[in-house]
């Protein structure tokens, strides 16, 4: 069984993993929506085809790839990762405690105890 700072490493380690592949997806609805938002917020509307052409993950990380290149699809990058070790991390560590502690209170209750 894992120890809770192995639970730790491994969940900072997968959560890193998982959104530096991931990322550019993240970026692209996080776009879509704060679009969304302004556009509410202001009381515009857009075109049915203005819409159905900016309002897509395809246009979006196209568009964003043309502004900025590569780099600007991993734009934030840096602080998604942290966050997701930060939480990934804890919740990993803190559920492997929790495990380790509900299986030592049921071995020394049935005296299974070492």
């Amino acid at each position: 069984m894992p120890t809770p700072v192995q639970s730790f490493v491994g969940g900072a380690v997968a959560s890193s993993i998982a959104v530096s592949i991931l990322y550019p997806l993240i970026l692209a609805k996080t776009l879509i929506q704060a679009a969304r938002a302004a556009e509410a917020s202001e009381g515009r509307s857009m075109s049915l085809s203005e819409a159905k052409r900016t309002a897509t993950v395809r246009g979006v990380l196209v568009k964003t790839y043309q502004e900025g290149g590569v780099a600007a699809l991993y734009r934030g990058l840096q602080s998604q990762i942290m966050k997701g070790i930060i939480t990934q991390g804890v919740a990993l560590m803190v559920k492997q405690r929790i495990e380790q502690l509900v299986v030592q209170a049921y071995l020394r209750r049935k005296g299974l105890a070492r």
